[in-house]
């Protein structure tokens, strides 16, 4: 299973994992392996117990907790409805949205706040594509 694992696995992550367990079964050491891998003793052991315990899927990477997003379904409705608008409409004296002119106004609007770079990162995951504009004359 972890050599056809090795040949087929798309995630590089279990690729390297299965490669780490077959070392082992070849009779390296888990520093050996360790050394070998650019990893420590410790991450061996715990790709071994996982593999025991899981088997394959054992050895992808798992979810990360973490705080849940500021960005609430209102606030993309809120983005959604402000970029189909002109900007100059809303009272604004330019007319073309940047990400920090977006987090303004959306904070002024909504009250929750989000740095331009947050919004042009939660934008990009969400398919948004977004260029700067070019200086011209």
């Amino acid at each position: 299973t972890l050599r056809a694992a090795i040949k087929s696995e798309k995630r590089v992550s279990v690729v390297k994992r299965a490669t780490a367990l077959c070392l082992l079964q070849e009779g390296k050491t888990p520093d050996e392996v360790a050394t070998l891998l650019s990893v420590t003793a410790a991450s061996i052991h715990n790709w071994r117990k996982r593999w025991e315990q899981a088997h394959l899927e054992g050895l992808s990477h798992r979810p990360i907790s973490g705080r849940p997003s500021k960005a609430t379904e209102a606030y993309w409705q809120s983005l959604e409805e402000t970029l189909e608008q002109n900007p100059r409409s809303l009272g604004y004296r330019f007319s073309i949205w940047t990400t920090e002119r977006l987090s303004q106004h959306l904070t002024e609007k909504t009250g929750i706040r989000l740095s331009a770079e947050r919004l042009r990162v939660l934008m990009r995951e969400r398919g948004y594509v977004y260029r700067r504009p070019k200086a011209d004359l």
